[in-house]
Protein backbone atom coordinates (compact mmCIF):
# COMPACT_ATOMS: atom_id res chain seq x y z
CA UNK A 1 0.00 0.00 0.00
CA UNK A 2 2.81 2.41 0.87
CA UNK A 3 4.29 1.91 -2.61
CA UNK A 4 1.00 2.90 -4.23
CA UNK A 5 0.80 6.06 -2.11
CA UNK A 6 4.38 7.02 -2.97
CA UNK A 7 3.76 6.28 -6.64
CA UNK A 8 0.69 8.55 -6.66
CA UNK A 9 2.66 11.34 -4.98
CA UNK A 10 5.43 11.02 -7.57
CA UNK A 11 2.95 11.07 -10.44
CA UNK A 12 1.01 14.04 -9.06
CA UNK A 13 4.23 16.01 -8.65
CA UNK A 14 5.15 15.40 -12.29
CA UNK A 15 1.64 16.33 -13.45
CA UNK A 16 1.77 19.51 -11.33
CA UNK A 17 5.03 20.54 -13.02
CA UNK A 18 3.57 19.87 -16.46
CA UNK A 19 0.32 21.72 -15.74
CA UNK A 20 2.22 24.70 -14.31
CA UNK A 21 4.26 25.05 -17.50
CA UNK A 22 1.19 24.90 -19.71
CA UNK A 23 -0.21 27.99 -17.98
CA UNK A 24 2.27 30.23 -19.83
CA UNK A 25 2.68 30.90 -23.53
CA UNK A 26 6.28 29.66 -23.70
CA UNK A 27 5.99 27.35 -20.71
CA UNK A 28 6.74 24.29 -22.84
CA UNK A 29 10.33 25.57 -23.07
CA UNK A 30 10.73 26.02 -19.31
CA UNK A 31 13.03 23.58 -17.54
CA UNK A 32 10.53 22.71 -14.80
CA UNK A 33 7.91 21.68 -17.37
CA UNK A 34 10.44 19.69 -19.40
CA UNK A 35 11.83 17.94 -16.32
CA UNK A 36 8.29 17.00 -15.29
CA UNK A 37 7.65 15.50 -18.74
CA UNK A 38 10.93 13.58 -18.64
CA UNK A 39 10.36 12.18 -15.16
CA UNK A 40 6.77 11.25 -15.94
CA UNK A 41 7.48 9.66 -19.31
CA UNK A 42 10.66 7.81 -18.32
CA UNK A 43 10.66 7.00 -14.60
CA UNK A 44 7.02 7.22 -13.49
CA UNK A 45 5.78 4.87 -16.21
CA UNK A 46 8.47 2.35 -15.29
CA UNK A 47 7.61 2.72 -11.61
CA UNK A 48 3.98 1.86 -12.41
CA UNK A 49 5.11 -1.45 -13.88
CA UNK A 50 7.34 -2.25 -10.89
CA UNK A 51 4.63 -1.43 -8.34
CA UNK A 52 2.07 -3.50 -10.29
CA UNK A 53 4.42 -6.49 -10.31
CA UNK A 54 5.78 -7.06 -6.79
CA UNK A 55 9.03 -8.97 -6.51
CA UNK A 56 10.82 -7.33 -9.42
CA UNK A 57 12.93 -5.31 -6.96
CA UNK A 58 13.34 -5.07 -3.17
CA UNK A 59 10.24 -3.45 -1.67
CA UNK A 60 12.27 -1.08 0.50
CA UNK A 61 14.37 -0.14 -2.51
CA UNK A 62 11.27 0.63 -4.55
CA UNK A 63 9.97 2.89 -1.77
CA UNK A 64 13.31 4.69 -1.53
CA UNK A 65 13.45 5.13 -5.29
CA UNK A 66 9.95 6.64 -5.31
CA UNK A 67 10.74 8.97 -2.41
CA UNK A 68 13.98 10.15 -4.01
CA UNK A 69 12.34 10.66 -7.41
CA UNK A 70 9.61 12.76 -5.80
CA UNK A 71 12.16 14.81 -3.85
CA UNK A 72 14.13 15.49 -7.03
CA UNK A 73 10.98 16.56 -8.86
CA UNK A 74 10.03 18.96 -6.07
CA UNK A 75 13.62 20.26 -5.95
CA UNK A 76 13.39 21.19 -9.63
CA UNK A 77 10.01 22.84 -9.19
CA UNK A 78 11.01 24.85 -6.11
CA UNK A 79 14.34 25.84 -7.67
CA UNK A 80 12.51 27.06 -10.75
CA UNK A 81 10.12 29.11 -8.63
CA UNK A 82 12.87 30.56 -6.42
CA UNK A 83 13.74 34.26 -6.89
CA UNK A 84 16.36 34.77 -9.61
CA UNK A 85 18.38 37.76 -10.77
CA UNK A 86 16.59 39.32 -13.71
CA UNK A 87 19.26 41.82 -14.72
CA UNK A 88 22.24 40.71 -16.76
CA UNK A 89 25.76 41.24 -15.55
CA UNK A 90 27.34 44.55 -16.72
CA UNK A 91 28.79 44.20 -20.19
CA UNK A 92 27.31 40.77 -20.89
CA UNK A 93 25.55 42.00 -24.02
CA UNK A 94 28.35 44.17 -25.33
CA UNK A 95 30.84 41.29 -25.28
CA UNK A 96 28.58 39.15 -27.47
CA UNK A 97 28.17 40.99 -30.75
CA UNK A 98 26.23 39.18 -33.43
CA UNK A 99 29.29 39.05 -35.68
CA UNK A 100 31.34 37.45 -32.89
CA UNK A 101 28.59 34.92 -32.19
CA UNK A 102 28.36 34.05 -35.86
CA UNK A 103 32.11 33.59 -36.37
CA UNK A 104 32.34 31.39 -33.26
CA UNK A 105 29.38 29.39 -34.57
CA UNK A 106 31.02 28.80 -37.96
CA UNK A 107 34.20 27.61 -36.23
CA UNK A 108 32.22 25.24 -34.00
CA UNK A 109 30.29 23.84 -36.97
CA UNK A 110 33.62 23.28 -38.72
CA UNK A 111 34.94 21.38 -35.70
CA UNK A 112 31.73 19.36 -35.53
CA UNK A 113 31.88 18.49 -39.22
CA UNK A 114 35.54 17.46 -38.90
CA UNK A 115 34.78 15.15 -35.97
CA UNK A 116 31.77 13.62 -37.71
CA UNK A 117 33.70 13.03 -40.93
CA UNK A 118 36.53 11.32 -39.06
CA UNK A 119 34.05 9.09 -37.24
CA UNK A 120 32.35 8.32 -40.55
CA UNK A 121 35.69 7.20 -42.04
CA UNK A 122 36.41 4.99 -39.03
CA UNK A 123 33.00 3.33 -39.20
CA UNK A 124 32.70 2.92 -42.95
CA UNK A 125 30.02 5.46 -43.80
CA UNK A 126 27.00 7.29 -42.43
CA UNK A 127 25.14 4.11 -41.36
CA UNK A 128 28.23 3.00 -39.46
CA UNK A 129 28.52 6.41 -37.81
CA UNK A 130 25.00 6.10 -36.47
CA UNK A 131 25.73 2.59 -35.30
CA UNK A 132 28.45 4.18 -33.18
CA UNK A 133 25.90 6.69 -31.93
CA UNK A 134 23.68 3.69 -31.16
CA UNK A 135 26.54 2.09 -29.23
CA UNK A 136 27.36 -0.51 -31.88
CA UNK A 137 30.57 -1.93 -33.30
CA UNK A 138 33.37 0.63 -32.71
CA UNK A 139 35.27 0.42 -29.44
CA UNK A 140 34.61 3.75 -27.80
CA UNK A 141 38.12 4.73 -26.72
CA UNK A 142 41.17 6.45 -28.18
CA UNK A 143 40.65 8.37 -31.41
CA UNK A 144 36.87 7.76 -31.62
CA UNK A 145 36.51 9.59 -28.30
CA UNK A 146 38.59 12.50 -29.61
CA UNK A 147 36.57 12.74 -32.83
CA UNK A 148 33.32 12.42 -30.88
CA UNK A 149 34.49 15.31 -28.68
CA UNK A 150 34.95 17.53 -31.74
CA UNK A 151 31.69 16.34 -33.33
CA UNK A 152 29.73 17.60 -30.33
CA UNK A 153 30.74 21.19 -31.05
CA UNK A 154 28.46 21.17 -34.07
CA UNK A 155 25.50 21.44 -31.68
CA UNK A 156 26.94 24.60 -30.12
CA UNK A 157 27.66 26.02 -33.58
CA UNK A 158 24.05 25.38 -34.59
CA UNK A 159 22.80 27.53 -31.69
CA UNK A 160 25.32 30.33 -32.28
CA UNK A 161 24.69 30.58 -36.01
CA UNK A 162 20.90 30.31 -35.69
CA UNK A 163 20.70 32.99 -33.00
CA UNK A 164 22.83 35.42 -35.02
CA UNK A 165 21.01 34.67 -38.30
CA UNK A 166 17.54 35.13 -36.82
CA UNK A 167 18.60 38.37 -35.16
CA UNK A 168 19.88 39.59 -38.54
CA UNK A 169 16.72 38.25 -40.25
CA UNK A 170 18.96 36.47 -42.75
CA UNK A 171 18.10 32.97 -43.98
CA UNK A 172 21.34 32.97 -45.96
CA UNK A 173 23.36 33.31 -42.75
CA UNK A 174 21.43 30.37 -41.31
CA UNK A 175 22.55 27.94 -44.05
CA UNK A 176 25.63 26.62 -42.13
CA UNK A 177 23.33 25.60 -39.26
CA UNK A 178 21.77 23.06 -41.62
CA UNK A 179 24.92 20.91 -41.36
CA UNK A 180 24.51 19.95 -37.67
CA UNK A 181 20.74 19.73 -38.17
CA UNK A 182 21.21 17.12 -40.91
CA UNK A 183 23.71 15.19 -38.77
CA UNK A 184 21.24 15.13 -35.89
CA UNK A 185 18.43 14.04 -38.19
CA UNK A 186 20.65 11.22 -39.43
CA UNK A 187 21.17 9.98 -35.87
CA UNK A 188 17.44 10.29 -35.14
CA UNK A 189 16.28 8.47 -38.27
CA UNK A 190 18.99 5.79 -38.48
CA UNK A 191 19.45 5.00 -34.80
CA UNK A 192 16.32 6.32 -33.09
CA UNK A 193 18.19 8.59 -30.71
CA UNK A 194 15.59 10.10 -28.35
CA UNK A 195 18.04 12.54 -26.80
CA UNK A 196 18.98 13.96 -30.21
CA UNK A 197 15.30 14.37 -31.10
CA UNK A 198 14.69 16.35 -27.91
CA UNK A 199 17.92 18.29 -28.41
CA UNK A 200 16.98 19.35 -31.93
CA UNK A 201 13.39 20.25 -31.03
CA UNK A 202 14.28 22.23 -27.91
CA UNK A 203 17.25 24.00 -29.46
CA UNK A 204 15.22 25.22 -32.41
CA UNK A 205 12.30 26.07 -30.11
CA UNK A 206 14.48 28.17 -27.80
CA UNK A 207 16.27 29.95 -30.64
CA UNK A 208 12.99 30.84 -32.38
CA UNK A 209 11.43 32.11 -29.17
CA UNK A 210 14.41 34.14 -27.96
CA UNK A 211 15.19 35.66 -31.35
CA UNK A 212 11.72 36.06 -32.87
CA UNK A 213 9.25 35.37 -29.99
CA UNK A 214 7.76 32.45 -31.92
CA UNK A 215 6.35 29.80 -29.56
CA UNK A 216 4.39 26.60 -30.04
CA UNK A 217 0.68 27.16 -29.27
CA UNK A 218 -0.38 25.38 -26.08
CA UNK A 219 -3.12 23.29 -27.79
CA UNK A 220 -0.48 21.98 -30.20
CA UNK A 221 1.84 21.22 -27.27
CA UNK A 222 -0.93 19.25 -25.56
CA UNK A 223 -1.41 17.20 -28.70
CA UNK A 224 2.30 16.60 -29.28
CA UNK A 225 3.15 15.67 -25.68
CA UNK A 226 1.50 12.20 -25.69
CA UNK A 227 3.11 11.43 -29.05
CA UNK A 228 6.56 12.29 -27.69
CA UNK A 229 6.03 10.04 -24.65
CA UNK A 230 4.91 7.15 -26.86
CA UNK A 231 8.00 7.75 -29.02
CA UNK A 232 10.13 7.24 -25.92
CA UNK A 233 8.61 3.77 -25.48
CA UNK A 234 9.01 2.62 -29.08
CA UNK A 235 12.51 4.06 -29.62
CA UNK A 236 14.23 0.93 -28.32
CA UNK A 237 12.46 -1.40 -30.73
CA UNK A 238 12.92 1.11 -33.56
CA UNK A 239 16.67 1.25 -32.86
CA UNK A 240 16.99 -2.54 -32.83
CA UNK A 241 15.31 -2.70 -36.23
CA UNK A 242 17.28 0.09 -37.91
CA UNK A 243 20.71 -0.84 -36.58
CA UNK A 244 20.23 -4.45 -37.70
CA UNK A 245 19.17 -3.23 -41.15
CA UNK A 246 15.70 -4.74 -40.83
CA UNK A 247 13.75 -1.67 -41.90
CA UNK A 248 10.70 -3.76 -42.70
CA UNK A 249 10.23 -4.38 -38.99
CA UNK A 250 9.79 -0.66 -38.33
CA UNK A 251 6.27 -0.56 -39.74
CA UNK A 252 5.35 -3.57 -37.63
CA UNK A 253 6.25 -1.84 -34.37
CA UNK A 254 3.20 -1.63 -32.10
CA UNK A 255 3.02 1.49 -29.92
CA UNK A 256 0.38 -0.08 -27.68
CA UNK A 257 2.55 -3.16 -27.17
CA UNK A 258 5.56 -1.00 -26.28
CA UNK A 259 3.53 0.98 -23.75
CA UNK A 260 2.11 -2.22 -22.27
CA UNK A 261 5.61 -3.69 -21.87
CA UNK A 262 6.82 -0.63 -19.99
CA UNK A 263 3.77 -0.58 -17.73
CA UNK A 264 4.24 -4.30 -17.05
CA UNK A 265 7.69 -3.67 -15.59
CA UNK A 266 9.92 -4.85 -18.42
CA UNK A 267 11.92 -1.59 -18.63
CA UNK A 268 15.01 -2.07 -16.43
CA UNK A 269 16.12 1.43 -15.36
CA UNK A 270 13.75 1.84 -12.40
CA UNK A 271 14.39 -1.75 -11.28
CA UNK A 272 18.15 -1.13 -11.29
CA UNK A 273 17.66 2.13 -9.41
CA UNK A 274 15.62 0.39 -6.70
CA UNK A 275 18.33 -2.26 -6.22
CA UNK A 276 21.14 0.32 -6.11
CA UNK A 277 19.20 2.53 -3.68
CA UNK A 278 18.70 -0.35 -1.29
CA UNK A 279 22.31 -1.55 -1.55
CA UNK A 280 23.80 1.93 -1.17
CA UNK A 281 21.56 2.78 1.78
CA UNK A 282 21.91 -0.46 3.75
CA UNK A 283 25.66 -0.83 3.12
CA UNK A 284 26.51 2.86 3.47
CA UNK A 285 28.00 3.13 -0.03
CA UNK A 286 27.93 6.91 -0.38
CA UNK A 287 30.59 8.98 -2.12
CA UNK A 288 30.18 12.39 -0.48
CA UNK A 289 30.59 14.27 -3.75
CA UNK A 290 33.76 12.48 -4.89
CA UNK A 291 31.80 11.16 -7.85
CA UNK A 292 31.70 14.69 -9.28
CA UNK A 293 35.50 14.75 -9.36
CA UNK A 294 35.84 11.22 -10.74
CA UNK A 295 33.34 11.95 -13.50
CA UNK A 296 35.28 15.05 -14.51
CA UNK A 297 38.44 12.95 -14.78
CA UNK A 298 36.56 10.34 -16.79
CA UNK A 299 35.13 12.82 -19.29
CA UNK A 300 37.80 15.49 -19.63
CA UNK A 301 41.23 14.02 -18.88
CA UNK A 302 42.39 12.56 -22.22
CA UNK A 303 44.08 9.19 -21.88
CA UNK A 304 45.86 9.75 -25.20
CA UNK A 305 47.72 12.71 -23.67
CA UNK A 306 48.32 11.80 -20.03
CA UNK A 307 48.52 8.04 -20.50
CA UNK A 308 46.30 5.25 -19.20
CA UNK A 309 48.24 4.75 -15.97
CA UNK A 310 48.31 8.44 -15.07
CA UNK A 311 44.59 8.79 -15.67
CA UNK A 312 43.87 5.70 -13.57
CA UNK A 313 45.90 7.19 -10.71
CA UNK A 314 43.84 10.39 -10.80
CA UNK A 315 40.67 8.60 -9.76
CA UNK A 316 39.72 8.56 -6.08
CA UNK A 317 38.70 5.07 -5.01
CA UNK A 318 35.16 5.26 -3.61
CA UNK A 319 32.51 2.55 -3.12
CA UNK A 320 29.70 2.09 -5.61
CA UNK A 321 26.54 0.03 -5.29
CA UNK A 322 26.69 -1.18 -8.87
CA UNK A 323 29.94 -3.09 -8.21
CA UNK A 324 29.35 -4.13 -4.59
CA UNK A 325 28.63 -7.64 -3.37
CA UNK A 326 25.04 -7.77 -2.17
CA UNK A 327 22.65 -10.18 -0.49
CA UNK A 328 20.29 -10.15 -3.47
CA UNK A 329 22.78 -11.62 -5.91
CA UNK A 330 21.90 -8.67 -8.16
CA UNK A 331 24.28 -7.75 -10.99
CA UNK A 332 24.27 -4.33 -12.65
CA UNK A 333 23.22 -4.37 -16.30
CA UNK A 334 26.04 -2.74 -18.23
CA UNK A 335 25.05 0.22 -20.37
CA UNK A 336 21.92 1.23 -18.44
CA UNK A 337 21.65 4.78 -17.16
CA UNK A 338 21.75 4.99 -13.33
CA UNK A 339 18.95 7.65 -13.43
CA UNK A 340 19.35 11.15 -12.07
CA UNK A 341 17.74 10.51 -8.66
CA UNK A 342 20.14 7.66 -7.93
CA UNK A 343 23.22 9.53 -9.19
CA UNK A 344 22.71 12.25 -6.57
CA UNK A 345 21.50 9.80 -3.90
CA UNK A 346 24.81 7.96 -4.26
CA UNK A 347 26.63 11.19 -3.51
CA UNK A 348 24.68 12.81 -0.67
CA UNK A 349 21.84 10.45 0.38
CA UNK A 350 18.42 12.15 0.16
CA UNK A 351 20.10 15.56 0.44
CA UNK A 352 21.35 15.00 -3.09
CA UNK A 353 18.01 16.29 -4.38
CA UNK A 354 19.33 19.78 -3.59
CA UNK A 355 21.62 19.44 -6.64
CA UNK A 356 18.53 19.78 -8.81
CA UNK A 357 17.26 22.75 -6.81
CA UNK A 358 20.44 24.68 -7.61
CA UNK A 359 20.48 23.52 -11.23
CA UNK A 360 16.88 24.67 -11.72
CA UNK A 361 17.55 27.98 -9.97
CA UNK A 362 20.58 28.63 -12.18
CA UNK A 363 18.64 27.85 -15.34
CA UNK A 364 15.72 29.98 -14.13
CA UNK A 365 17.98 33.01 -13.91
CA UNK A 366 19.20 32.46 -17.46
CA UNK A 367 15.62 31.93 -18.68
CA UNK A 368 14.43 35.24 -17.22
CA UNK A 369 17.37 37.16 -18.66
CA UNK A 370 17.09 35.35 -22.01
CA UNK A 371 13.43 36.33 -22.37
CA UNK A 372 14.45 39.91 -21.56
CA UNK A 373 16.90 39.85 -24.48
CA UNK A 374 20.28 39.05 -22.94
CA UNK A 375 22.27 37.21 -25.61
CA UNK A 376 24.55 35.37 -23.20
CA UNK A 377 21.63 33.88 -21.28
CA UNK A 378 19.86 33.01 -24.53
CA UNK A 379 22.92 31.07 -25.60
CA UNK A 380 23.45 29.34 -22.24
CA UNK A 381 19.83 28.30 -21.83
CA UNK A 382 19.49 27.04 -25.42
CA UNK A 383 22.64 24.95 -25.11
CA UNK A 384 22.13 23.62 -21.57
CA UNK A 385 18.40 22.92 -21.19
CA UNK A 386 18.37 19.56 -23.01
CA UNK A 387 21.28 18.30 -20.94
CA UNK A 388 19.48 19.54 -17.84
CA UNK A 389 16.67 17.12 -18.67
CA UNK A 390 19.08 14.22 -19.15
CA UNK A 391 20.76 15.22 -15.88
CA UNK A 392 17.55 14.56 -13.94
CA UNK A 393 16.36 11.59 -16.02
CA UNK A 394 19.60 9.75 -16.82
CA UNK A 395 22.54 11.01 -14.78
CA UNK A 396 23.47 14.25 -12.97
CA UNK A 397 26.83 14.24 -14.76
CA UNK A 398 25.12 14.80 -18.11
CA UNK A 399 25.34 18.50 -17.27
CA UNK A 400 29.13 18.35 -17.53
CA UNK A 401 29.29 18.36 -21.33
CA UNK A 402 27.57 21.71 -22.00
CA UNK A 403 29.07 23.29 -18.90
CA UNK A 404 32.73 22.43 -19.45
CA UNK A 405 32.73 22.19 -23.25
CA UNK A 406 30.50 25.14 -24.15
CA UNK A 407 29.55 27.56 -21.37
CA UNK A 408 32.83 28.00 -19.50
CA UNK A 409 35.05 28.19 -22.64
CA UNK A 410 32.72 30.75 -24.24
CA UNK A 411 32.64 32.77 -21.02
CA UNK A 412 36.44 32.75 -20.94
CA UNK A 413 36.62 33.83 -24.60
CA UNK A 414 34.12 36.63 -23.93
CA UNK A 415 36.18 37.89 -20.99
CA UNK A 416 39.38 37.70 -23.05
CA UNK A 417 37.75 39.61 -25.89
CA UNK A 418 36.49 42.29 -23.51
CA UNK A 419 39.92 42.58 -21.90
CA UNK A 420 41.70 42.91 -25.26
CA UNK A 421 39.20 45.53 -26.37
CA UNK A 422 39.73 47.55 -23.22
CA UNK A 423 43.49 47.15 -23.59
CA UNK A 424 43.33 48.62 -27.07
CA UNK A 425 41.48 51.76 -25.93
CA UNK A 426 43.69 54.85 -25.42
CA UNK A 427 44.39 55.66 -21.79
CA UNK A 428 42.92 58.93 -20.57
CA UNK A 429 43.54 60.64 -17.25
CA UNK A 430 40.48 61.04 -15.10
CA UNK A 431 39.56 64.52 -14.04
CA UNK A 432 40.56 65.33 -10.45
CA UNK A 433 37.79 64.79 -7.98
CA UNK A 434 38.52 68.01 -6.12
CA UNK A 435 40.74 71.06 -6.47
CA UNK A 436 42.91 72.53 -3.77
CA UNK A 437 42.74 76.26 -3.24
CA UNK A 438 45.37 78.34 -1.57
CA UNK A 439 44.93 79.83 1.87
CA UNK A 440 42.38 82.53 2.07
Amino acid sequence: MIQVVLLVLFGLTCVWMIADGLERRAGVLEFSFLAGCGLFGFLFTQAVGVVRNPGMAPEDGVCKALVMSTLCAWAVYLGWKAPARARAAPGSKSSLSLNWLYVCGIICIGLGLYGSMKLTILTGGVPGLNMVEGRRPLEWQGLPVVYGFFATYGELGMVLVALAALRRRSWFMAIPAAIPVLLLLGAIILSGRRTFLVLLALTLGCVLYFARKIAMPRPVALGVLPLVMVAMFVAGEYRRSTLSGEWGNVKRISASKAVHEVLSGSAPEFVNMAYMMEIADTQGLFQGGVGFYNSFVQYFVPKLIVGEETKANLYVDVPTARDAQNRFGWVYTYGLVPTGPYSVFEQFWYFGALCYFFLAKWLRGHWIRAVAGDRWSQLVYSVVVTFGITAIVNDIFSIYMPLFMFVLPLAALGELRRWLRQLGQPYSHAAPSRSWAGPS
